[in-house]
């Protein structure tokens, strides 16, 4: 009795499932020349193609070499990238563009095959001036990334950043809730980013 109830069962689901197999089966048999694209291409609009520079990973290469730039941009041009967006304020609050503002990067940490190494930018070239005229020589459009509210940064090579540098501006850093209480993230310790607090006046000023 159990094994006819059980062959009952199987046959069954055989049953339900056969219309289901065939119509996959028999989808997968379609000469595939009959599917067509329910929009006409002519009206379907070419997207652009991003392409990050993020500041420190590529400073052993772009910081002081305005040829390697051009290198690049071309390899990524001919790529199908249509846009380049270049990290110019990256984690230490620094920028890499001329100003009267804000500090100009001196130098950042990158990986290297011999190790995380302090790579120093020795021009005074305007970085992302070069990347914008290298840019558009080649039909490139070039946009300038930034760190919002950084204010430094903290790695084994050492500490850089305008919170770091300038005592005055101790108080303008993020302050952070803990379970002892409220600390300023300059007294947190650890590596990473450090952040400025954009409640405080000072900092939003221009």
């Amino acid at each position: 009795m159990k094994r006819k109830a059980v062959s009952k069962i199987f046959y069954i689901l055989f049953l339900i499932c056969l219309p289901v197999l065939f119509a996959v089966t028999s989808y997968g048999c379609k000469d595939e020349t009959e599917l067509k694209w329910e929009w006409d291409d002519t009206t379907t609009v070419e997207k652009p193609r991003f392409i990050w520079i993020d500041a420190a990973a590529n400073f052993p290469d772009f910081a002081n070499n305005k040829d390697n730039i051009l290198r690049d941009l071309t390899l990524a041009k001919n790529a199908g990238f249509t846009d380049i967006v270049v990290d110019v304020r990256p984690t230490t609050g620094d920028v890499l563009f001329t100003t009267d503002v804000v500090d100009q990067v001196t130098w950042l940490g990158a990986w290297l095959p011999s190790g995380y190494t302090k790579i120093e930018r020795t021009e005074t070239w305007d970085y992302l001036q070069a990347f914008i005229d290298a840019g558009h020589s080649i039909g490139l459009k070039v946009h300038a990334g930034f760190n919002t509210f950084v204010g430094g940064n903290v790695t084994s090579l050492g500490s850089e950043g305008v919170l770091f540098r300038d005592a005055d501006k101790r108080g303008w850093a993020t302050q952070l809730l803990t379970e002892s209480g409220v600390v300023n993230t300059l007294d947190q310790g650890g590596s990473g980013a450090k952040f400025f607090n954009p409640v405080n006046e000072e900092v939003r000023s221009p």
